[in-house]
C-alpha cells in the first residue's frame, strides 16, 4: 500500500505542474463485465482433459472510484483516476470418464472473483459542440494493484442415475500487479452550476499474465459501462 501512495503522490503533482485550464475532481462508478482473454484453451484442458467441455463467460462485478482531471487546453486534459475493479470470469462445463468401472460424468460452474486497486493516468480530448453535451475519448496505460483472488465452484457428480454435488472456494494465486490499457469514449452533460454528469463505456485489457509461472498465458479482460459527476476545484 505505500507503493501505492506514492505513485499516486507523484502522479499528482506532476500532472498538476502542467494542468492550465483547471482542475476537475469527480467519482465515477458503474459495472464490469470480466473475463479471461489469451491461452484459453490451455487453460480449459488442465481443468476438463481431453474428455470433457466447457466455456467462458463474463463476470458483472463493480468498478467504482474517483479522479482528478487536470486541463492542458479547453479540449484536452490529464485525467489519473484510483478505482476499485472487480475482475475475473465465469466458467462451466463438464468432464466425463470411468471410475471403477462405473461411468461418472462430473458437471460444474464457477466463478472466479479477482479484486484490483487500479490506477489508470488518461488522456482525455472533448470534441467540440455548441451545446451542452459534450462527448469525448479517452485512452491510456493503467496499472492494477491485486487484492483478492478467489474461485468458487458448484460440482456436481452424475453416476448409475445418482448424484453428488458439492461446493469448494480456493484461494488463486495470481500476480501482484496487473499493467493493461484503457480505450473509451462518453458523453457529458453540463449543468446549471457548472458541474457536470456523464456517461461512459472503456475496454480495459491486460498485458500482463495472471500467472507467469503457469502453462496458460492468460489476461484479464474488461468491458465497463459507468457513470458518474465531476465539479471545478477552481
Amino acid at each position: 500500500m505505500k507503493k501505492v501512495s506514492a505513485v499516486l503522490v507523484i502522479l499528482f503533482m506532476s500532472c498538476g505542474s502542467v494542468a492550465a485550464q483547471g482542475i476537475d475532481l469527480g467519482i465515477r462508478g458503474g459495472a464490469n463485465f470480466a473475463t479471461f482473454r489469451g491461452d484459453t484453451n490451455t487453460l480449459s484442458q488442465q481443468v476438463v482433459g481431453n474428455q470433457g467441455s466447457s466455456d467462458f463467460g463474463r463476470k458483472i462485478g463493480l468498478r467504482v472510484g474517483g479522479f482528478l482531471r487536470f486541463g492542458i487546453t479547453e479540449a484536452f486534459s490529464i485525467r489519473p483516476e484510483v478505482t476499485y475493479s472487480q475482475k475475473g470470469t465465469t466458467f462451466e462445463g463438464s468432464a466425463s470418464g470411468v471410475i471403477n468401472g462405473q461411468s461418472v460424468t462430473v458437471e460444474f460452474e464457477a466463478t472466479s472473483s479477482y479484486d484490483y486497486l487500479d490506477i489508470p493516468v488518461l488522456a482525455e480530448y472533448v470534441i467540440p459542440t455548441s451545446g451542452q453535451l459534450q462527448p469525448y475519448l479517452f485512452a491510456g496505460p493503467s496499472l492494477g494493484f491485486s487484492i483478492n483472488a478467489e474461485t468458487e465452484a458448484d460440482l456436481t457428480a452424475r453416476s448409475a442415475g445418482q448424484s453428488v454435488s458439492e461446493t469448494n472456494t480456493s484461494d488463486d494465486d495470481v500476480e501482484s500487479t496487473d499493467l493493461g490499457a484503457v480505450l473509451g469514449g462518453g458523453v457529458s452533460y453540463a449543468l446549471q452550476s457548472g458541474n457536470t454528469i456523464f456517461l461512459d463505456i472503456r475496454y480495459n485489457p491486460s498485458f500482463t499474465s495472471l500467472d507467469s509461472e503457469g502453462d496458460a498465458d492468460i489476461q484479464n479482460d474488461v468491458i465497463s459501462v459507468g457513470v458518474g459527476y465531476s465539479f471545478s476545484l477552481q
